[in-house]
């Protein structure tokens, strides 16, 4: 992706089929990544939504402005070529997931954990068959063998375009779990992102409003969304 403002330097954006991809062109000419890989998109309405992106910059090239094709660059560049390091990556977030850490105290940020994670984690326990375990407080907590075995399987099924929005969700919220909910559409990003926020929005009630903290979560917030788009567009 690129890393600073440039001048804008074409008129027209195109989508053009390509085999059985997309091909974003600008004035005709196909864009490619930062590593230089064409950049082919397989699904239409993403293909559709990176030339928005790209139309829609002005005098100055903003990469801010272009989180789809970010995530795009991410699927050629940094999944593809190292997709079995990836899948084991994710795999072992299973293994100390935000979900399976509960607070000891107080009462009500307790029940209030229970009531947001604990449904998520019945989902992966009954859909995927993948059991996790659940403590309280900080120490690591061991979960049952064969889980991140289990966790490879499941996500080895997504291609690369959707392990770059697993990637990107589970990071972002800290939970291959609501990753994985997310993926299969059992639960939205609106909703991966409050679950997220627990533990930060209870302190916030607590304490009051920082605003370095608040201007973080409105970012992670907007990158949540994003990626849930990006997701969506996966059809």
């Amino acid at each position: 992706m690129l890393t600073k403002k440039i001048q804008k330097f074409f008129e027209t954006v195109d989508v053009v089929l390509e085999g059985d991809s997309y091909s974003v062109r600008l004035d005709t000419k196909p864009i490619k990544t930062p590593e230089g890989s064409a950049l082919l998109i397989p699904f239409q309405v993403l293909a559709n939504d990176v030339a928005s992106e790209w139309a829609a910059q002005e005098d100055e090239i903003k990469p801010l402005s272009m989180p789809l094709m970010r995530l795009v660059c991410t699927a050629i560049d940094k999944v593809a070529p190292v997709r079995a390091g990836v899948i084991e990556q994710l795999a072992r977030y299973g293994l100390s997931d935000l979900l399976c850490y509960r607070s000891e105290r107080p009462n009500d940020l307790v029940a209030l954990q229970h009531k947001q994670w604990q449904p998520i984690l019945d989902w992966v326990a009954h859909s995927m068959q993948v059991p996790l375990n659940v403590t309280s407080g900080i120490v690591h907590i061991d979960q049952p063998d064969g889980t991140v075995e289990k966790l490879t399987v499941i996500i080895d099924v997504y291609d690369d375009f959707k392990l770059a929005a697993l990637g990107e969700i589970t990071q972002l919220t800290g939970s291959l779990a609501l990753g994985l909910a997310c993926m299969e559409g059992h639960i939205d990003g609106a909703f991966a992102f409050e679950a997220s926020q627990i533990d930060d929005d209870w302190q916030t009630k607590q304490w009051g409003v920082d605003e370095e903290a608040l201007e973080r979560r409105n970012n992670l917030e907007a990158d949540i969304k994003f990626a849930t788009q990006y997701l969506e567009a996966l059809v």
